[in-house]
Parts: structure tokens; sequence; C-alpha cells
């Protein structure tokens, strides 16, 4: 097998630290894909410093199944009337509480079924997590992207951050101090899974949404509190569940390189697609 290309950036320039955001019925493929790739560059290159934190509302188990399974006991007697959960589950690193001290480069946010708006309960504490989060300004000057898959971009969506003009203080009375508040996505190109677009068009007006993309790359303005200006970050919006994967590749491209991304797709014998534009499910959903 060939040797894997080599990493021509500076260490200090490349995004080290991953934090996935995990809330009840997520989508399994929406975590595991993504992370798979990201698996294999370590793997290929150990002596790059990856991390990965993994934070939800407890360090209890984290479940794809809206019933899961109260124990592991349980779940695999086979003397049971009751049929066990059909799931996998995640054991967080971290709670939104307590997050990790190392500064979080990027954050991945997934999509499923427990980001419906009926479930608020689920994706809440997610919301509630990135809105102080973001209202921290180390944390959004070490940050260098953010990820979503699927309708990981409509918990994205939701988060309400402070609205500084460049240069001067923010207007309006909808935030504390006199300090307007909006979505974090307002005026923003993003896309998510096609099956709930009109969904989200209505539920997020000012969001651009894009209909005919498999994923979406753009620059997000995040607001520093210190300088009443902006920090501009990378964003990275998938369509629906598999699309998560061919938007990995992308930030591993833009990030390390095309060539390690190529390889990478190699060794997963991964087609993919490089066209953000190519995307055969927006014409069967919209």
């Amino acid at each position: 097998m060939a040797s894997p290309p080599p990493i021509t950036k500076p260490i200090s320039d490349l995004p080290l630290h991953f934090a996935l955001v995990l809330f009840p019925q997520f989508q399994a493929l929406d975590v595991f894909g993504p992370l798979d790739a990201l698996n294999t560059m370590k793997r290929l290159y150990p002596d790059i410093p990856l991390r990965l934190s993994i934070l939800s509302s407890t360090l209890s188990p984290v479940s794809t199944s809206s019933s899961p399974s109260p124990s592991s006991s349980s779940s695999t007697n086979d003397n049971s009337n009751s049929p066990p959960p059909f799931e996998q589950k995640i054991l967080p690193t971290h709670t939104f509480t307590s997050p990790p001290t190392h500064p979080i480069h990027i954050l991945i946010i997934p999509g499923g079924i427990g980001t419906r708006s009926t479930l608020k309960s689920t994706w809440s504490p997610v919301v509630d997590y990135l809105s102080h989060f973001f209202a921290d300004d180390e944390n959004v000057k070490c940050l260098k992207g953010v990820f979503t898959v699927c309708t990981g971009s409509i918990v994205l969506a939701r988060v309400p951050i402070r609205n500084y003009k460049d240069g001067g203080e923010g207007e309006g009375e909808g935030g504390e101090g006199g300090k307007e508040l909006k979505g974090i996505l307002e005026g923003i190109k993003a896309t998510t899974n096609k099956r709930i677009l009109n969904l989200a068009k209505l539920e997020f007006p000012t969001v651009h949404w894009q209909a005919q993309a498999r994923w979406v790359q753009t620059t997000l303005p995040l607001p520093l509190s210190s300088t009443k200006s902006h920090h501009s970050i990378q964003l990275w919006t998938t369509s629906g569940v598999s699309a998560g994967i061919d938007g990995i590749f992308s930030l591993i491209s833009d990030f390390y390189s095309p060539s390690i991304a190529d390889f990478i797709t190699q060794v997963l014998e991964y087609e993919r697609t490089t066209d953000s534009t190519l995307d055969p499910f927006a014409c069967c959903h919209i």
C-alpha cells in the first residue's frame, strides 16, 4: 500500500481538537461517518495530536433510540417477553456544564429524530451550551470551524447570538444590556436534509437555505464582545445523513490538504462526491 502523503502545513495551523455535541435519538451515520474519516486520519498520521471530546447533558450513554434500554443486563435478557431496543450508544467524555478545558477547534453537530421541534427537551441543552460557547470570546477566537450534518443545521439555527455591528455597539432591545439577539445562521447560506427543507424555511425564513446542495461551505461571522466586532470561521452544513461523509472530506481537504483527503477515501474505499452542488436527492424531496 502506498504511503500517506506528507503533511506540509504547520501543526499549529491545523484543527486538532474536535468536539461532538450529542443528544438522544441522534442519527448514527451522521456521527460515525465523519468520525470514521477522522479516525482513519489519526491512524494514518499518529504523530498529529488529534483530540476528540464528546459532550452531552450527562455522562450517561447517549442512545440512537427513543426507548433506550435501562441497563445492559435487561437489554440482553433472552428470557424477556419484550424485545430489546435496537440501538447504539455513545459514552460522552464531558458534559455541557463541565466542558473540556482544551480549546475547541471544530464543533460537530449531528442531526436525527431528536432535533424535531416537538422534542425540545432533547435538543434544547445543546442550544443552551452552544449559546454560552459562542458568547465566550476565547472560545470564538480558538474556533476554526463548525460542521453540521443533516438536521444538525436546524439545531445550529436555533442558537441566539449577539448582533454587534463591526466597530459599534449593537442596537435594539432584544438582548441583555440593549444588545440585539439574532439567530446564528440569519443571513447565512446553509443546507439540511432535503426531506425537511420546506419546514426549515418556515421555521427559519432568514436563513438562505440551499436546495441543490450536497453540502454548503461558507464563512460564519461570530461576535466578539471585547471589540464589538466579529471573528469569521468556516462553516460546513451538509445535507441528509450520508452527505456528512462528503462534507468531512471537504473539511479535511481544506484544513489539511486535498491529497490527504483523497488518500483517506482510498483507504476507506469510498467514492467521494467533490462537487458540493451535485445533490441527487434534492429532486426527490423538494
